[in-house]
């Protein structure tokens, strides 16, 4: 009896201790990003060019436990983003995290972001930003600061000069590119050949007297069957193609803090395309109701010469042998290829749990290997400038060098009344367009009205 006791207490002695273990805590490796070691400058650079991305040393202590990050996207990831799911993956094979992604409409995604980031919430680690925005959201506190990541100007010198406006804040830089949309003057091969035209336009001048040989009623019925040039002008499209314009003209939008729209040489834009419709009768009448894919769907139809939009591989458009790409004409050569762009912007959520491991998607997303998988699998244009003297590039984009040098030209002015200014600079510039008002008198009206957005 007394051996059965000692048995049953020995036994029950086992049972409280393994109900201890089995109910404590299990101890949890905690996100750290300190312990990531980043390296010199030199040494990002050379893991971030390479063909294939490499994660830092010191990654594995940094992300813990982490077994999932959570990222912002704007519409459906497949089929819009297939890049934006080979990165994914990519990281996922790297760093053994899934990267689940909460895919918003460009209407909700500012709405459900700001709602987290005003509750201090971690439920994404990842936000999105277009350039109007990033600003706004880095002053807020809303974009984790990555120093680190843009240690020196040596870094920023492999991106666009104007992607260091929109993420960098008081010297201290802010996530990575997503994706961008820079402007170029789209051609047909065939047409330019066919009116012994040698050379796509540099100047305004020769971009008018280009488009009048190229515009062509050829069965003299009075309806023109070919035109020279297409810009669309509606809507936030038509503030983009003003704004390319102006930037070639020389101009700006802000002046001393304050923005001015009836100047010099926004007079000279007006006037430009009131002339190029109404003067020289180049471009469609209807202009003014052309928006970005009306504009695409009527280049592609094969009877207007020239177009202004943003970059789109020749073979997306169904004519790869028969499509220039040239940098968009100036008021002067020195200005050649300036044009207007837009970023999309990624970067941490400061309320993130999982730091380290956002921090080393965004290192991902930035590198050579990710970028240039934007331009070859997406068709989007890569942010990793030195991407456009790759051979293998050259050979996909044979406008690489243009692509090139209008990213490096690309400008872009972010102010508070950007939204109004669009709307405002839109229909007066078509009331201008439809002779409703002169030019000068439309710039007048624009700027009063711009002159009472309250900001």
């Amino acid at each position: 009896m007394k051996n059965r006791l000692n048995l049953f207490t020995y036994l029950a002695r086992w049972f409280v201790v393994l109900t201890v273990l089995c109910l404590a805590p299990i101890p949890v490796s905690a996100d750290d990003p300190s312990k990531i070691q980043w390296g010199t400058p030199q040494e990002i650079l050379a893991r971030l060019s390479a063909d294939k991305y490499e994660l830092p040393k010191g990654w594995k202590e940094a992300v813990g436990d982490t077994k999932e990050i959570v990222v912002y996207n704007y519409g459906p990831l497949l089929p819009s983003d297939p890049a934006t799911k080979a990165n994914a993956d990519i990281f996922t094979e790297l760093t053994g995290i899934q990267v689940k992604f909460l895919e918003l409409l460009a209407t909700q995604m500012i709405q459900k972001e700001t709602a987290m980031l005003v509750a201090q919430s971690g439920s994404a680690d990842i936000v999105v930003t277009l350039e109007d925005k990033t600003l706004d959201f880095i002053k807020a506190g809303w974009y984790l600061p990555l120093p680190e990541l843009w240690a020196s100007d040596e870094i920023w010198a492999q991106y666009p000069p104007a992607y260091r406006k929109v993420s960098e804040y008081q010297g201290v830089g802010y996530g990575a590119p997503n994706i961008s949309k820079a402007y170029v003057l789209n051609y047909r091969k065939s047409l330019f050949q066919e009116a012994d035209i040698q050379e796509p336009p540099k100047t305004w001048s020769e971009w008018i007297e280009v488009a009048q040989k190229l515009t062509k009623d050829t069965n003299r019925d009075g309806i023109t069957d070919q035109w020279g040039l297409i810009i669309g002008l509606k809507g936030p499209l038509g503030y983009r193609m003003i704004a390319n314009l102006l930037f070639g003209a020389g101009g700006r939008f802000v002046h001393n803090g304050k923005v001015k729209v009836d100047t010099p040489e926004m007079r000279e834009v007006f006037q430009f395309l009131v002339d190029l419709r109404n003067k020289y009768k180049v471009i469609p009448p209807e202009v003014n109701n052309v928006d970005y894919l009306n504009l695409v769907d009527r280049y592609k139809r094969g009877n207007i010469a020239m177009a202004m939009f943003g970059f789109e591989l020749p073979s997306q458009l169904g004519f790869p042998e028969d499509m220039g790409q040239a940098p968009l004409p100036a008021t002067t050569l020195e200005r050649l290829g300036a044009t207007s762009i837009d970023y999309e912007v990624i970067g941490v959520n400061p309320y993130s749990k999982n730091k380290a491991a956002a921090m080393l998607y965004i290192d991902l997303k930035r590198s050579k290997q990710a970028q240039v998988n934007e331009l070859v699998i997406e068709k989007n244009l890569s942010s990793w400038l030195p991407a456009y003297d790759d051979s293998a590039i050259i050979e996909l984009v044979p406008a690489a060098s243009v692509l090139k040098m209008a990213l490096e030209k690309a400008d872009l002015e972010i102010y508070p009344e950007i939204g109004e200014t669009s709307s405002i600079l839109v229909k007066e510039l078509s009331d201008a367009l439809l002779e409703k008002k002169t030019v000068a008198q439309a710039l007048a009206d624009a700027q009063k009205q711009v002159d009472l957005v309250k900001k």
